[in-house]
């Protein structure tokens, strides 16, 4: 689980900003989600994804447990002036409501259909990594994440659920302000790792970028799958 503060929220955002990742994301999703009504975003973090796509929606609720994410969401969508996006401080699982679509974006594992479709009036959207292997630090020290292709997939069908997969592969590497960055991003982001090898790694990973904002970038291609669950494929 990402432990939500001020320097991880900064991350997130630096790394959208650099890569213009969610920007290319929200598109792809566009072409899935139906656009004009209501959306869920469960387990939404500092809901960057939600800020794209919130031109595209009457309103836009972003869900998260953590109360530091919630409260991220709040704070920009109110220094932005956006006024359909709203951010709930929860547990998905429990929360009442209905709306046109809902997704959950690297959250929830396998079994998130059973969570969350019975609150999506149209649509569901799962979306996951293509492996579960992590990103970042050196290879034996790289954190497993909870879910993959393979594991929604051989859930949905062992239900019987009909769905469109959507694979893809989007840049969203991260951007530092110093090396010092650097080295504090791979020691929340990895397993612990000794200073030796932590710097090894760096200097391997590493590139120079020319700019004073971000000198450093650890360059990393968030290979995808989009899983489109439709209420209209899915009646009995």
């Amino acid at each position: 689980m990402i432990v939500w503060n001020e320097q991880s929220v900064r991350w997130f955002r630096s790394a959208s900003e650099y890569t213009g990742y969610n920007r290319s994301l929200a598109a792809l999703l566009l072409e899935y989600l139906p656009s004009g009504g209501t959306l869920c975003d469960m387990g939404c973090g500092c809901a960057l994804i939600d800020f794209e796509l919130a031109p595209h929606f009457q309103e836009i609720t972003c869900v998260d447990i953590d109360p530091e994410a919630a409260a991220a969401v709040r704070r920009q969508a109110e220094s932005r002036g956006i006024s359909n996006l709203h951010a709930v401080h929860a547990d998905g699982t429990t929360l009442d409501g209905h709306w046109d679509a809902v997704m959950a974006l690297y959250h929830g594992g396998a079994d998130a259909f059973d969570r969350y479709y019975e609150k999506a009036e149209q649509t569901l959207l799962l979306v996951t990594r293509r492996n579960r292997a992590g990103n970042f630090g050196p290879e034996n020290r790289r954190i497993e994440k909870c879910t993959d292709i393979a594991g929604i997939a051989g859930y949905l069908n062992s239900r019987g659920i009909r769905y469109t997969l959507r694979e893809a592969a989007i840049e969203f590497g991260q951007p530092f302000e110093s090396m010092e960055d650097a080295r504090l991003f791979i020691q929340a982001y990895a397993m612990p790792t000794g200073s030796e090898e932590l710097d090894r790694y760096l200097e391997r990973s590493l590139q120079s970028t020319g700019r004073t904002d971000y000198p450093y970038y650890l360059p990393k291609t968030r290979e995808l799958g989009i899983f489109v669950i439709r209420r209209s494929d899915n009646t009995v």
